[in-house]
């Protein structure tokens, strides 16, 4: 689907200026410039779809600073993150890119992996690699060893035997959020021959959103999978008795609708939650999605501080996440907020909770 056909939505939006997209925006929150609001950049697509100017540079910086969180579609009845993939998409065949984009994609075509590592995952985690539930770890948990480790450490606990993967590839989120539809084939048909399964476990948000609304295949976020377990009372957990507040990952939560059930489980090990003034289905960001970590890693620690600072007006000491991604940049985000407001909040991830629960 081209970006003209996306104009009555984009005329839609141009003629109501309601400006709700605003309200929960984490580039707009730091930047304060209107252009990079969902509104904005419907604004910048129409001016192109009608001639005005021509795609270029500036306008892929404004496409491309944005980290396709859907706080917008959360405050709207379009759906906007969609037309900014296809005006990316417009934008990488007219090889209006950064390099660092290209470098990503071609570390994901010759390594699996989005970083470039060549990590056979299954020599990793060799003691847990023979289960029968397949686990698809994703190219930021391959390098979190400690922490895959303490998942199937719970897991296991839970009577979840997991197999891990000789040498799974990337799944090619990233590609497909960067617009980089030419390449997509070859990244999809690498993960499909590495990775045969059309039934498994998930531990990436992102991995599961892909899977399952661009290949159509059966895949379950891990946390998913737990809630039914404990929910059904097969699992008994501690009374942890603490107070935390948790952090919705954007594509578990906003895009997967994956929000009461991380909560339940921590209400179940008598965790408190104190949710921050943006949560649920309106979370903020954290502020590394949509390709802006590889290219914008300050304006991501902006964010992430951001953040940080509504975790510290709750009042806790601890904020809880379920996603990679957002555990390590909120990690930062607590060390930056720490230094200017003089608190800082632990970021913990629920699988260290659930290790002290779950006997």
């Amino acid at each position: 689907m081209s970006i003209e056909e996306h104009r009555d939505d984009i005329e839609t939006c141009f003629g109501t200026s309601c400006n709700f997209c605003e309200r929960n925006c984490p580039v707009y929150k730091i930047l304060r410039v209107k252009t990079y609001t969902s509104k904005g950049k419907n604004r910048a697509m129409l001016g192109l779809i009608d001639g005005h100017y021509d795609a270029s540079m500036a306008l892929a910086e404004v496409a491309f600073t944005c980290t396709l969180c859907g706080a917008c579609d959360a405050h709207c009845a379009l759906p906007n993150t969609e037309r900014f993939i296809e005006l990316r998409r417009k934008l990488v065949k007219e090889g209006l890119i950064r390099p660092e984009y290209d470098r990503s994609i071609e570390s994901i075509k010759k390594t699996g992996d989005v970083f470039g590592r060549s990590i056979e995952t299954s020599k990793i985690f060799e003691e847990t690699a023979d289960g029968d539930v397949p686990i698809y770890l994703g190219c930021q948990y391959k390098g979190e060893k400690n922490e895959v480790k303490l998942i199937i450490k719970v897991l296991d606990k839970m009577g979840i035997k997991a197999k891990i993967t000789d040498d799974e590839s990337c799944c090619g989120y990233i590609a497909h959020v960067l617009g980089y539809e030419d390449e997509m084939p070859e990244i999809v048909n690498k993960f499909k021959e590495a990775y045969p399964h059309d039934d498994f476990i998930t531990l990436c948000p992102s991995c599961t959103m892909f899977t399952q609304e661009e290949m159509d295949l059966n895949s379950v976020h891990v946390i998913k999978h737990i809630h039914e377990l404990i929910m059904s009372g097969k699992i008994e957990l501690k009374d942890l008795d603490m107070d935390v507040t948790y952090h919705d990952p954007c594509d578990l939560g906003r895009k997967l609708g994956v929000i009461e059930e991380p909560r339940e489980i921590l209400k179940a090990m008598g965790v408190r939650v104190h949710e921050m003034e943006n949560n649920k289905e309106f979370s903020m960001c954290c502020g590394a999605g949509g390709g802006m970590l590889i290219t914008d890693p300050e304006l991501v620690d902006d964010m992430s501080k951001e953040r940080m600072k509504q975790a510290i007006d709750t009042g806790v000491d601890v904020l809880v996440t379920v996603c990679p991604t957002c555990e390590s940049t909120l990690l930062t985000g607590s060390m930056l907020a720490r230094k200017e407001y003089k608190k800082r909040v632990k970021v913990m991830s629920i699988w260290e909770l659930l290790d002290e629960a779950v006997d």
